[in-house]
């Protein structure tokens, strides 16, 4: 399921990413002084960016809080009623998938990049001043699932490693935090999805390997004592009670229940088994991440879509099952909860839900005091060609509107809106027309929402499953594609609705292609709808919604799904791939395929405008479509952090992408670079600032000048 499994995409190693075809990288020819200014290839950069998107840790660090949204670490200030007010924020080139406390000020997160092993390992944030965290020092080339700090030592499990083992134990040592080094490495059976210590003994929860327990008393001879369990292991913590270390594990057993389970481990190499209790509910192991934290004698349970258990620890051999209100939900709106971590704070516990943030709880009342919302997956975009103002469709965080600024030195995307409520459920789509936004909102249905107010005027078919929306030129149809199998994926029947009153749709009719409807568009009363499953483009007249007619029926590259953009008389057909199919619509009765562009590299989403195709996974493409007998290739980048999912042109020279895990970027494009002199350029006059390449340069009109 494309949607959800977006959630844990950059949560798993990034190998695969890193085995992609590698991208060309556009050449610069070198001027031949500094008095020389350079013409001549196409170029993409990322010139802004709004970085937010789920967290997926949180830590504290002497009385500070600190967690991340999506590529944004942040330092939280948490009240005593729970409230959380964040105090500063540090922007970082991937996306941060998990961090821990270190002694004094220091916090460590672990960063992944989907295709840049120098910006993915383990990074030192100094948070002596909260308002202005500071990057220290860093280990690279490591893909670490989860990270613990002890002292001046840092453990880290990893999924992928340039050097070594790929899923291993590692211990670097921050005594230099400006400086970390690795001074220890094991190589690990499976993925550690969690670990814990207890003095110099490591445990790791190995998932389906097991429960592993490892002698950390020298790093540089690390070494397995005797493993305390065989069976499924999804999250491990040590706590004490009566003054012994106790062992908490989440595992499934050999009967397919689970269960968490307490061990005396005061002999690490022979843990005893003391007591367990069923946690409530069929967890989801291997699919999102759990924890377990103690707090005192009660042990908080991160348990994935079961929200978050509490289980009452106080005599370890009968471990009290939890029930409600020991069970305290950590979803704000309708939709499932995904506790995934968490970390101590005093008497209570901060929460992480990969679907709808931070959330304080109390442990001894089991009641939650306070949430800080936070982004979720940036899934589609679109734009308002009127006032240029960007709309997100942001999972459980709805429709996100972003202002687009541009002060000649850089790009800056700002939250100006938001659309979203309790009832809505998991927003994947964005469609709009002048004074509306429309988000496909899977078992939410589609909302209307004012642009003007950002506040919803209309919910309507709740009952269907909706994953896309589009709105034909001119604003006479909405058009709702459906999901029937469950996946994340459009694959049914397309619901047409009419636009007539722009707040409030009317269903006119449900319209079922014989391979399901994977996208759709259209222009007045015609709509094209493209498969699912087959492989064909059909363009239908609703000028009679009641008796709809099939008009033009056109054979696809490759086969479904395919994903449409529409530019003029052009629809541009994306099989999922690397396949696109350039359809002309201009006699909308008889479609016909005027040709394709073909990549080594698999996208997810496209934009096109005029000459320009740009196709975007992980990483962005720009073709030159002038002539769709001939298309090429004009430049590639694929410096982003995650998988980016769709896009937009902003302007000829701009295009807006969602990014996936890490939030929405702006991407300039320059061309037409070649050497030309000095004198040239004083002639042409020193214009805005530009950022070419990392490289500081002047654009001067058609030219730019390397400084």
């Amino acid at each position: 399921m494309r949607l959800l499994s977006l959630a844990c995409l950059l949560l798993a190693a990034s190998a695969s990413a890193q085995e992609l075809p590698s991208a060309p990288v556009p050449s610069l020819p070198a001027p031949a002084s500094s008095d020389a200014l350079a013409r001549g290839g196409d170029m993409l950069d990322i010139d802004g960016r709004w970085a937010f998107g789920p967290a997926r840790g949180v830590a504290v660090v002497g009385d500070q809080v600190v967690t991340m949204q999506g590529s944004v670490f942040q330092t939280l200030d948490v009240s005593e009623s729970g409230a959380f007010t964040v105090v500063g924020e540090l922007v970082l080139p991937g996306v941060v998938l998990d961090v821990a406390g270190a002694d004094g000020s220091l916090a460590v997160v672990s960063l992944v990049h989907a295709n840049e092993a120098t910006n993915e390992g383990i990074f030192v944030i100094d948070v002596s001043d909260p308002q202005a965290p500071t990057l220290r020092g860093s280990v690279t080339g490591l893909n670490g699932s989860v990270v613990e700090v002890s002292g001046n030592r840092v453990y880290v499990a990893t999924t992928d490693a340039i050097d070594g083992p790929a899923t291993s134990l590692r211990i670097l040592s921050i005594a230099d935090p400006d400086a970390p080094a690795q001074i220890g490495v094991l190589e690990l059976p499976g993925l550690a999805n969690d670990l814990t210590l207890s003095g110099r003994t490591v445990y790791l929860a190995l998932e389906g390997n097991g429960m592993a327990a490892v002698d950390a008393s020298d790093p540089a001879a690390l070494t397995f004592t005797t493993a305390p369990t065989t069976e499924y292991t999804g999250a491990v913590g040590v706590g004490e009670v009566n003054g012994e270390a106790v062992l908490a594990a989440v595992v499934r057993d050999a009967a397919g229940e689970d269960a968490l389970r307490l061990y005396d481990v005061s002999d690490p190499a022979a843990p005893t088994l003391l007591g367990e209790t069923v946690l409530r509910g069929l967890l989801f192991f291997g699919d999102i991440p759990f924890d377990v934290e103690w707090v005192g004698t009660d042990i908080a349970v991160a348990a994935g879509y079961n929200a978050l258990q509490i289980v009452d620890a106080s005599d370890p051999s009968a471990p009290v099952q939890p029930r409600r209100p020991d069970t305290v939900e950590t979803n704000v709106g309708f939709v499932v909860s995904g506790t995934i971590r968490l970390a101590r704070l005093e008497d209570r516990v901060i929460a992480v839900d990969l679907f709808s943030g931070l959330h304080t709880v109390d442990v001894a009342s089991r009641t939650r005091q306070g949430t800080l919302e936070v982004p979720n997956l940036s899934l589609d975009v679109s734009r308002d060609t009127d006032s240029g103002e960007i709309y997100v469709a942001n999972g459980t965080y709805g429709v996100v509107r972003l202002e687009v600024t541009d002060d000649g030195e850089g790009v800056t995307l700002t939250q100006t809106g938001r659309a979203h409520g309790p009832t809505w459920n998991y927003t994947s789509g964005v469609a709009q027309n002048a004074t509306h936004v429309y988000a496909a909102d899977g078992f939410g249905g589609v909302w209307a929402v004012d642009k003007a107010t950002m506040e919803p005027t209309a919910n309507v078919e709740r009952t269907s499953v909706v994953r896309r929306v589009a709105v034909t030129e001119g604003g006479q149809f909405l058009l709702g594609l459906t999901d029937t199998s469950g996946d994340g994926e459009p694959d049914g029947p397309a619901l047409v609705f009419s636009l007539a009153d722009p707040a409030n749709p009317v269903l006119l009719t449900t319209s079922t292609p014989p391979a399901g409807a994977s996208d759709a568009g259209g222009r007045g009363d015609i709509v094209w709808i493209s498969d699912f499953s087959g492989s064909r483009f059909r363009t239908y007249d609703f000028s009679d919604p009641d008796s709809p007619t099939l008009q033009g029926n056109v054979p696809l590259m490759g086969s479904g799904p395919y994903r449409l953009e529409t530019d003029g008389d052009r629809v541009y057909a994306l099989r999922s791939g690397s396949v696109v199919t350039v359809v002309d619509v201009s006699d909308p009765a008889a479609p016909s395929v005027l040709g394709d562009v073909q990549s080594g590299v698999a996208f997810e989403g496209l934009a096109a405008s005029g000459p320009s195709l740009a196709l975007v996974g992980t990483g962005i493409a720009l073709y030159d479509v002038a002539d769709p007998q001939a298309t090429t290739e004009r430049a590639y980048l694929n410096t982003f952090g995650d998988l980016l999912t769709e896009a937009v042109f902003a302007s000829e020279d701009r295009v807006i992408a969602s990014g996936g895990s890490a939030g929405v970027y702006a991407i300039g494009v320059t061309t037409e670079i070649e050497s030309v002199s000095l004198a040239e350029a004083r002639a042409a006059g020193v214009g805005e600032t530009v950022r070419f390449q990392g490289t500081v340069t002047r654009a001067m009109g058609d030219f730019v000048y390397l400084q």
